[in-house]
């Protein structure tokens, strides 16, 4: 069980954690047959990695789309929650504009006490206009919404009674709280420098996509270093984690979704 992670060991003796995923349930016809199948074998692969001695299961989101993609990765959590006793449960990612805060704020709380403390929750902006358009979302807002978002997370999880932003009303206290002091930690995906520098900002660590040359991770790196020194809002850890998917390089060719493979992934820290 502990080969994989005595393996993973990384510069100066951290070790880096490595884990399963993005795991998506997409099948080949869209049936609920096939749905059905693709979900129990999510969850018989989330029990396999953990015996394998995998650190972590990652589940992705997209909704309408014909092959079945995962559209729901809390609830997919809240299974693998019951079923698995030591691996992180991770979204990579799920799409945060589309949610509403406090709802996001208090199902992932219920989450991460059902697994005793094991959720990280991986953010992203999204981008397909069907989604944000079939769930009423203005697209050209997902910036500033997503980081209302994060912000009401921070606020929901520290047990202060928060008001979500441009609404009224009184303030109301989010229970249960999540298992973890403060909440879980949150990730922000991004490509764009704009996005890195947001994760640096807000977030305890940024997820980074398939990039064509490691030239452009360093570069991105170089953003989260020298972000992380200005004015921020609280965050769990003066640290950042990194995640980073392994495999080659590249877009995933012409299909709005490739249909994925589950592989490894690094899940690190650093100053």
């Amino acid at each position: 069980m502990s080969r994989i992670r005595d393996a993973a060991t990384g510069e100066r003796g951290r070790r880096i954690r490595v884990g399963l995923g993005a795991l998506t349930a997409q099948t080949v016809g869209g049936t609920a047959a096939e749905s059905g199948r693709a979900l129990d074998a999510l969850v018989r692969h989330a029990v396999t990695a953990e015996k394998s001695g995998f650190d972590s299961v990652w589940l992705s989101e997209h909704h309408f789309a014909e092959d079945g993609y995962l559209p729901s990765p809390l609830v997919v959590m809240g299974a693998l929650a019951r079923e698995t006793t030591a691996v992180d449960l991770a979204t990579n990612v799920a799409i945060g504009p589309l949610y509403d805060p406090l709802r996001l704020a208090e199902d992932v709380a219920v989450v991460d006490q059902l697994s005793g403390g094991r959720v990280i929750l991986g953010l992203g902006l999204g981008y397909r206009p069907e989604e944000f358009a079939a769930l009423g979302v203005d697209r050209s807002r997902r910036g500033r919404i997503l980081e209302t978002t994060v912000c009401t997370l921070r606020a929901a999880w520290s047990g202060e009674a928060v008001v979500t932003d441009g609404r009224t009303g009184h303030a109301v206290p989010v229970r249960p709280l999540p298992a973890q002091t403060g909440g879980p930690p949150i990730l922000l995906g991004a490509f764009a420098s704009r996005g890195v520098r947001r994760a640096a900002r807000i977030a305890d660590g940024w997820i980074a996509p398939d990039l064509a040359s490691v030239a452009q991770l360093a570069r991105r790196l170089e953003i989260l270093r020298t972000r992380r020194t200005g004015p921020a809002v609280p965050r769990r850890t003066d640290d950042v984690r990194i995640h980073r998917r392994l495999g080659g390089v590249g877009g995933g060719g012409a299909r709005a979704f490739p249909r994925r493979r589950a592989v490894p992934a690094v899940d690190g820290a650093g100053r």
